[in-house]
């Protein structure tokens, strides 16, 4: 088959994350089954506007913030009068509204709906543009097939107007070649790990504030959350007004007090 993605990034962008990897472990494993899949994305510096990774075509055209103008330009002039048996949406950040002038099979993927935690992510002009964006997304992807990662995803979408019967559920999984239980024992302390990008919209201060009243009733329970984003500084300075905040200095990671 041959196949036309379409998403913001691609893994090797600085700014990729978990949908990246998503998308990009999915399609490899197609290409590798003999499928000719070109991925679309935007650009970013230092990076040539074409190249193959792991028999992935990946095509880069503009820069991240006015992408989804350009993918109704160069599908219209480059990619519409081709041979094309099936064309991916990736719905990730604002959609690209491929339904109103991809006349071949369609499949749209969604992760989530940033809802009206976009305003809590993003200053107020650019929230408000993705927050009717996504308003629009019922009406014109309502006759698309479209692949959720989980239950909560579907039901959203449904709740929004999106036929039950055009909503599947793929849920994301691990590549177990990478990722295995190594066959340690459980840990006697209670623990509870986040890993993960640090960003306002994943709510992860819900997290420090729920494991502060946990503390109050298993005082040895313990909080590790790993990775990089904005959100670092924030999360640490209300671990360290919660009183939970670790007294050693992480290494890479913000840790409550307990360790």
């Amino acid at each position: 088959m041959k196949i036309l993605v379409f998403n913001w990034q691609d893994i090797r962008n600085p700014l990729a994350g978990g949908a990246e990897i998503h998308l990009h472990r999915i399609f490899e494993i197609l290409a590798s089954r003999g499928h000719e899949v070109t991925l679309f994305c935007s650009g970013f510096r230092g990076a040539p506007p074409e190249e193959w990774i792991n028999g992935i075509r990946v095509v880069r055209k503009g820069g991240r913030y006015l992408f989804n103008f350009r993918v109704f330009w160069h599908y219209w002039r480059e990619f519409r009068h081709r041979d094309l048996d099936v064309v991916v949406d990736d719905l990730n950040k604002i959609p690209f509204f491929t339904p109103l002038f991809v006349r071949r099979p369609l499949v749209a993927i969604i992760h989530h709906l940033f809802g009206k935690s976009i305003f809590v992510e993003a200053a107020f002009p650019l929230a408000l543009y993705v927050h009717l964006a996504e308003r629009l997304i019922p009406g014109i992807y309502r006759q698309t097939l479209i692949a959720a990662v989980s239950p909560s995803t579907v039901e959203d979408l449904a709740s929004k107007g999106i036929d039950r019967r055009n909503l599947s559920i793929i849920p994301n999984c691990v590549d177990h070649t990478l990722y295995r239980l190594t066959g340690q024992s459980k840990h006697p302390t209670p623990l509870v790990g986040y890993l993960g990008r640090l960003k306002k919209y994943k709510s992860i201060d819900h997290l420090v504030r729920a494991f502060a009243i946990v503390r109050q009733l298993l005082p040895e329970a313990r909080l590790v959350i790993m990775g990089e984003g904005d959100a670092r500084a924030g999360l640490e300075q209300l671990a360290e007004r919660l009183g939970i905040r670790s007294s050693r200095a992480p290494l890479s990671s913000t840790e409550t007090r307990g360790a």
